[in-house]
């Protein structure tokens, strides 16, 4: 009887990567295991003990991992994530117009946008009607 090749997953549920392609053919690869863990991560939340990493993993994916690796991976994500994030200051998107401290990316790109339009000088004397004291 022929053994089972290692990198064969041993049931039909574990999830393969199938958005690779290349040269036009699909391939169906297995999930890494930082994408297992990053997976269980949206699944179960950034919460997840390592403990319930390694089951989902284990369960889903196929892969056997320590907790220790489980935690490991997951704080590597996380903080890769945490760096990731724009700060609230600089988010193009605000919903309160005016209200917060400082100037928006969007207030910058707007005055970038008017000074290209009607030049620096028009720009500036613009400012000075909307805010002179008469």
């Amino acid at each position: 009887m022929a053994r089972a090749r290692r990198d064969e997953p041993a049931e039909e549920s574990i999830q393969t990567d199938n958005s690779w392609e290349g040269n036009g053919v699909s391939s169906s690869r297995p999930v890494s295991k930082m994408e297992a863990v990053r997976r269980a991560l949206e699944h179960i939340g950034g919460d997840a003990s390592p403990g319930q990493i390694v089951e989902y993993v284990k369960t889903h994916h196929g892969h056997d991992m320590t907790p220790k690796f489980a935690s490991s991976y997951k704080s590597t994500i996380l903080r890769t994530e945490a760096r990731r994030q724009v700060p609230q200051r600089f988010q193009e998107e605000s919903d309160d117009f005016g209200a917060s401290e400082g100037v928006s990316l969007r207030d910058i790109k707007t005055l970038k946008e008017l000074a290209g339009r009607y030049g620096a000088d028009q720009l500036r004397e613009l400012l000075d009607l909307l805010y002179s004291n008469d």
